[in-house]
């Protein structure tokens, strides 16, 4: 099976879709995520489970976006590496099935700087740009969403992915109740010593945190004394009044 694409427009009417890198198409490998942030969404839908796709089904809804035109395939699976063979599996058949391509996905730092000779074989594959989600320069923040990660963990694998030959594309939360004036200051002069302003998209300079309902982070010491608002009931509160 794959998905009836067919019972929407072509990708070409999607200007989202066309990319640096040519007309892009989503496809996703696994559902899930192994790791347990506790701020993050994911981990509140699947608890740290992983559910893989067919493989098979993975390859036709590819080859099938490659009939409309798309070479550059972007993997949205929360975390591509939620397997260190499905992902890579599905990118080699792809290459052998239609010839040269180019693909992003996301995965975390300790990643990047852990799957090196998967990291290598993916870039000779076609790999083009890994997003990776930093949240902030600060051992503190990073900490409270239990990360497992520090600062130094990100310089090491913006290093690396220089080296290895992609882009690293970060996403950042800056708005958080634990967050310093000095903090934010300070912030851009990182991206800019890092050479993460270059790529960093300005909607990512302007997140604030949104934790799920249930979200660990929640009951956690951090959130003592700080106030939270629902946001679904504040939404049905303004349509009442």
């Amino acid at each position: 099976t794959k998905p009836a694409r067919d019972l929407f427009p072509s990708l070409v009417h999607y200007p989202a879709h066309h990319s640096p890198f040519g007309l892009m198409g989503n496809i996703e490998a696994s559902r899930g995520c192994h790791h347990k942030c506790t701020y993050c969404s994911v981990y509140g839908a699947y608890d740290g489970g992983v559910a893989a796709y067919d493989a098979d089904s993975v390859l036709a809804d590819a080859l099938q976006l490659a009939e409309e035109g798309v070479r550059h395939f972007c993997f949205i699976d929360a975390e591509f590496f939620n397997s260190r063979t499905i992902g890579i599996g599905v990118v080699e058949r792809l290459v052998e099935a239609i010839g040269p391509i180019t693909f992003e996905f996301t995965t975390r730092v300790d990643h990047v700087l852990d799957y090196t000779k998967e990291l290598e074989k993916l870039v000779s594959l076609g790999l083009r740009r890994v997003t990776c989600a930093l949240e902030f320069p600060s051992n503190r923040i990073l900490r409270i969403f239990d990360k497992h990660i520090d600062v130094d963990h990100m310089r090491e694998a913006v290093d690396e992915a220089q080296r290895i030959g992609f882009e690293l594309y970060p996403t950042f939360i800056p708005f958080t109740p634990w967050i310093e004036y000095e903090e934010l200051l300070c912030f851009e002069d990182w991206l800019v010593e890092t050479g993460l302003a270059r790529v960093t998209d300005p909607t990512a300079l302007q997140t604030r945190l949104l934790l799920f309902k249930g979200s660990p982070l929640l009951s956690s010491p951090w959130m003592e004394d700080i106030a939270t608002v629902d946001g679904v009931s504040r939404k049905l509160a303004e349509r009442i009044y």
